[in-house]
């Protein structure tokens, strides 16, 4: 296990984004992705294993069941595209920290951008749109890879390609202090007025609580919530938003 520490910075115009798709276009039904190979195979490992599905979304429970952690650590998994496996890897590494932040963007804008303006709401998106945060003590748990077969609608043929998650885990102290140092960060960049600083800091528990996710329709309600209060910003905002969010065509 390796130990380490992320600087996370959110940039709303990162052109990376988790379990991004490297194709260029939608593929045809007739043109579905198909997983070539993946890590462990011959052991008799399964190509889609419960604790990547489940930690795309927060859900760290059957990961720490699968590998005995400690049920007060936090885990969470970033992922990453490359035609090389080792290039995969690191990118995977780099976006653990990215979707920790794309995470607690998404509480703030569900839980409190319905109580602030629509000036207020510009600040505090422009401010996390850069806003950064440490979060110390990451570890490096658990990595799995797929080899995967797609179809390139513009060039006509298929190509391979490699996808590559690599988990972290944390214990909860780090997990709740970078929230509560992140949510301070925002406040005090976007010079929120005092009552609204109240409605933002009352999120405050609501990410304690999103440490340990257990119920996935709770979390794509307040990814819905989040793009609905973003949408008072237009449609850029939401788009810089799905971003973030995009999914492989494999993890859906």
């Amino acid at each position: 296990m390796k130990k380490s520490s992320i600087i996370i910075a959110f940039f709303a115009a990162v052109s990376l984004s988790l379990f991004s798709c490297a194709s260029t276009s939608k593929q045809s039904e007739s043109h579905e992705a198909k997983i070539l190979d993946w890590k462990d195979k011959a052991l008799g490992q399964v190509e889609k294993p419960a604790w990547v599905m489940q930690l795309r979304w927060g859900n760290d429970r059957p990961f720490k069941e699968a590998f005995g952690l400690e049920y007060s650590r936090v885990c969470r998994i970033g992922g990453g595209t490359s035609i090389l496996l080792n290039q995969a890897s690191d990118l995977s590494k780099a976006d653990a920290g990215r979707k920790i932040a794309l995470e607690l963007q998404q509480t703030i804008m569900a839980k409190a951008g319905a109580q602030l303006s629509d000036e207020q709401l510009k600040r505090v998106n422009d401010v996390m749109a850069t806003a950064s945060v440490t979060i110390s003590g990451l570890r490096e748990e658990e990595s799995h890879w797929w080899k995967v077969q797609r179809w390139d609608e513009k060039a006509k043929k298929y190509y391979e390609e490699y996808e590559c998650f690599t988990a972290y885990s944390m214990p909860k102290e780090s997990w709740d202090e970078a929230a509560k140092q992140y949510l301070l960060s925002v406040m005090s960049a976007a010079g929120v007025e005092r009552s609204s600083q109240e409605a933002l800091g009352a999120v405050y528990s609501t990410l304690q609580e999103a440490a340990h996710r257990e119920d996935e329709s709770a979390y794509n309600s307040e990814k819905e919530s989040a793009r609905q209060t973003l949408s008072r910003l237009g449609a850029d905002a939401v788009a810089d938003f799905d971003k973030g969010t995009e999914l492989s065509d494999l993890l859906r």
